[in-house]
């Protein structure tokens, strides 16, 4: 599993005290900013829907896209972890206390705790899997136009984050980067899509191409 910070937002290793209710809150405005995060998640959405009608409904439950992971196996582990970050931004909003993490406190490496996670979701049924990973678009839609600008853009607010902020995650796409990057490709050469798929490092930068789709994006990962 990628070993970026945000994918895995329990785990910050970073020592810090919770503050509910003494951290500033400025008033929550509809701002230029928002606007752009807000269309580059409904592009993300966009592009998830394309990337969904490539995959065969008949198959959705067949082993042997990752190992012995389905399509439907996937797409309950990215929903695993982006509804991690989600709740921590969904109680930010409503003022309460960060949640814990949900599996057992021993477990410390992204391989037991994806195995747990497996263990946890596998009889969740396809339809409920993709409904409930479509509607992250619209509860991250929520959640950036509920939280104050000077939240989205402080690099320091959420320590989990390491360093960098809600804003920059979402305007450079790394927040979207645990599908693009990881798995994406993988899903595409397991669906047989008639385009080429590259990720490629250039200048420092991620160069993310799918032509059968006639989409580039660009990527900024951190620690390369």
């Amino acid at each position: 599993m990628f070993t970026f910070q945000l994918l895995n937002p329990f785990r910050s290793g970073i020592p810090y005290v919770f503050q509910p209710a003494t951290r500033r809150r400025l008033s929550v405005t509809i701002s230029r900013l928002k606007f752009q995060i807000v269309e580059i998640v409904d592009e993300e959405r966009d592009d998830w829907e394309a990337l969904l009608a490539d995959v065969d409904p008949t198959r959705m439950d067949e082993r042997g896209l990752d190992g012995d992971w389905s399509f439907r196996d996937v797409v309950a582990h990215l929903l695993a972890w982006r509804e991690g970050g989600l709740r921590l931004l969904e109680a930010d909003v409503r003022g309460e206390a960060e949640p814990l993490s949900p599996w057992p406190d021993e477990l410390q490496t992204d391989d037991e705790i994806n195995a747990w996670l497996y263990e946890r979701d596998r009889n969740i049924p396809i339809g409920a899997v993709l409904d409930a990973y479509a509607d992250t678009f619209a509860r991250t839609r929520e959640v950036v136009l509920a939280l104050p600008d000077d939240v989205l853009t402080d690099p320091d607010y959420f320590p989990w984050m390491a360093g960098q902020s809600i804003a920059e995650s979402m305007l450079d796409r790394s927040w979207f980067d645990h599908l693009h990057v990881e798995h994406e490709p993988q899903i595409r050469r397991w669906a047989g899509s008639s385009g080429d798929v590259q990720i490629r490092l250039d200048n420092g930068r991620w160069t993310f191409r799918m032509n059968d789709a006639a989409l580039s994006r660009r990527y900024e990962p951190k620690g390369v």
